[in-house]
């Protein structure tokens, strides 16, 4: 599989499929440009005037391709995602059946690492070093309080770096370095939804995040540790930009390069798409062995 992420802002775009292949087809430029589905990490799009064939959205589906909706803002507003199949019954029996025990030792290893790699964001010295013992303390006692510490210390310590009129994370803000987060955090998400439906796994079953109508709890779950390497694309982008008024489409490109960016998984270096797909898998591994330790959540560092 690729990783081609394709964004569509322009007016008068139209996608379809023909042998395999998509095509944008720019009615007013008359451009058109072919990519093999095969190759397609997602497509993200931010104009009210695409064109979808009925035929494409079906090949999309079959090809477990994400389809992200931006509004106005470029914010997103909603996400096209396969229909579940089942691709593995000893898996898919596995997951029904999750002990809550696994389900737990589970969830400790994906907030121990979403709290690392917290620590690996910032560069504070004694702030990292206070964030990793909050790592270690994960597997000895509850994670839950110690996931709020350590995102009390770390979005103070973020937003000041930064030295930004926001203060907190605040969700669905739809504006500001908040709002770039939410997008950034929606593109990873919609990647883990790719690699869930491939790996045949129930999106809408998680181990910690509730199930509720219209929601996707196991990627809620599996995006956490993912989250920190969108923070670090928003601080470089904005610091690299020293206070210019931030282009919400520039940044939906660059948040989608996130996933073409080397990251450390399993003591290997591999782009962060290969890294998700590899991550699902490992949670299938975890699931079905019933064990923690056959998970391996990315690494920032």
């Amino acid at each position: 599989m690729g990783f081609h992420i394709i964004h569509i802002f322009s007016h008068n775009i139209s996608v379809s499929v023909n042998k395999e292949r998509i095509r944008v087809f720019d009615r007013k430029n008359e451009k058109e440009k072919f990519i093999p589905l095969e190759d397609v990490a997602g497509i993200i799009s931010a104009t009210p005037e695409i064109t979808l064939t009925g035929y494409a959205m079906r090949k999309i589906a079959e090809y477990d391709i994400p389809l992200l909706v931006c509004d106005s803002k470029y914010q997103p507003a909603g996400i096209f995602y396969s229909y579940h199949s089942c691709k593995n019954t000893e898996m898919l029996r596995s997951q029904l059946e999750l002990p809550k025990a696994t389900g737990k030792n589970i969830w400790r290893k994906i907030v121990n690492a979403k709290i690392r790699n917290q620590a690996a964001a910032v560069e504070n010295f004694k702030l990292k070093e206070i964030i990793l013992n909050l790592a270690k303390d994960c597997y000895s006692k509850n994670p839950d309080p110690l996931e709020s510490y350590a995102a009390n210390i770390y979005w103070k310590n973020f937003f000041k770096t930064l030295n930004s009129d926001e203060k907190t994370r605040k969700k669905r803000t739809r504006s500001g370095i908040n709002g770039m987060l939410d997008y950034g955090y929606a593109v990873i998400r919609s990647a883990v939804l790719r690699y869930i439906a491939v790996h045949g796994l129930i999106a809408g079953m998680g181990i910690h995040h509730k199930a509720r109508e219209g929601t996707f709890a196991l990627a809620d779950d599996l995006v956490e540790p993912l989250r920190p390497f969108v923070d670090s694309a928003v601080k470089n982008f904005v610091l690299e930009r020293k206070k210019q008024e931030i282009n919400f489409k520039e940044w939906a490109i660059t948040a989608g390069k996130i996933l073409t960016n080397p990251v450390l998984i399993d003591k290997k270096k591999i782009r962060m798409l290969y890294a998700i797909d590899y991550y699902v898998k490992s949670f299938g591994k975890a699931v079905v062995n019933g064990n923690s330790s056959f998970l391996k959540p990315p690494l920032l560092k």
